[in-house]
């Protein structure tokens, strides 16, 4: 973790890659990232392809990025258990 931010409105992709990617260049990696661990949020999936094309134009990523959005385990597993717990209780 490297640091916080508050957004006021939500779906604010464009912003929220800015400010990844200014922090980035503040901690000098910029050039050295490899990949990024967000949660299955339709809005993160704009706000990835949003910073991996702009990380893109300037050269600075693996494979342009193809494994650059890592999805978090935790919450994966947690919807599979929410979603499994719904049929366990109906079923």
């Amino acid at each position: 973790m490297l640091s916080f931010f508050h957004f006021d409105t939500s779906h604010i992709e464009l912003e929220m890659s800015t400010k990844i990617l200014r922090v980035l260049k503040e901690w000098g990696i910029d050039r050295k990232t490899l990949s990024i661990t967000l949660d299955n949020s339709s809005s993160n999936d704009s706000l990835i392809d949003n910073l991996r094309y702009r990380l893109n134009l300037q050269n600075a990523l693996l494979c342009k990025g193809d494994n650059f959005h890592v999805r978090c385990c935790e919450h994966v597993l947690n919807l599979i258990v929410q979603n499994g717990s719904k049929v366990a209780i109906v079923g």
